[in-house]
């Protein structure tokens, strides 16, 4: 099924790019993690982040050989704990967009993939395109936008704070260096050009805010036993 595009707001509408992806997986994936085959086991019982890295070193084999229903099978559940996801290779956030069980099952029960799809480089931008466009519908300025990525990838700073959205779980630490990558795609990539958020501001209403819309991300994550991205929350 075609994934579908940011809904219009006023007359603005933000679609993902290819360079939207790039710069979402350099906070999530880049480096020396992985890439198409990063991935990590979670943080079973709020313990520290298990499993992370390339995933030939965690479970002997290429997230990107392996289909997306071989991928389903070995999601991590709340429950497991951490010797039983090193001993069965069960993965967590996997991919170049750390997707997780929870927006894996959601991905293929809404038809943008298939099961018996490789989780390939083709099939993980894909679900990236798809993830982004789901949050960035139904904002209508580039903080709002980048708002709302921030509550999908912890790598994303906040334009309100400059941190990461979860960075009270200990492991969620926002890349300051992806705000202006960010909000530069964002701005581009509008029908009706608006200014860039400057520098992250600050005071307690702002951090009140954040603090309350973290606690309804949260809820809605554990209502649907779904953790993070990089910031694993189990």
């Amino acid at each position: 099924a075609p994934v579908r595009a940011a809904k219009a707001v006023g007359a603005t509408i933000f679609t993902a790019s290819k360079s939207l992806l790039d710069v979402i997986a350099g906070g999530e994936s880049g480096g020396k993690s992985g890439g198409y085959n990063a991935m990590n086991q979670g943080t079973p019982g709020g313990g520290p982040l298990i499993g992370s890295g390339n995933s030939n070193n965690i479970i002997g084999e290429n997230l990107t050989d392996m289909t997306v229903g071989e991928i389903q099978k070995r999601g991590a559940k709340k429950s497991d704990k951490a010797e039983t996801r090193k001993k069965n290779n069960l993965i967590f956030a996997a991919g170049r967009y750390q997707i997780t069980p929870d927006k894996l099952n959601e991905a293929v029960a809404a038809g943008v993939v298939l099961p018996t799809d490789k989780f390939d480089e083709e099939t993980q931008d894909k679900l990236g395109m798809w993830l982004a466009n789901k949050r960035l519908a139904g904002t209508s300025t580039v903080e709002e936008a980048q708002l709302s990525l921030a509550k999908e990838w912890a790598s994303i700073p906040t334009p309100q704070t400059g941190r990461s959205f979860y960075d009270t779980t200990g492991v969620n630490k926002a890349n300051p260096a992806l705000a202006s990558k960010v909000q530069s795609v964002l701005s581009a990539s509008m029908n009706t050009p608006a200014p860039i958020p400057t520098a992250p501001q600050t005071g307690v209403n702002v951090n009140a805010a954040i603090a309350g819309e973290r606690a309804k991300e949260t809820q809605k994550r554990e209502e649907n036993e779904s953790g993070g991205r990089a910031f694993s929350m189990w």
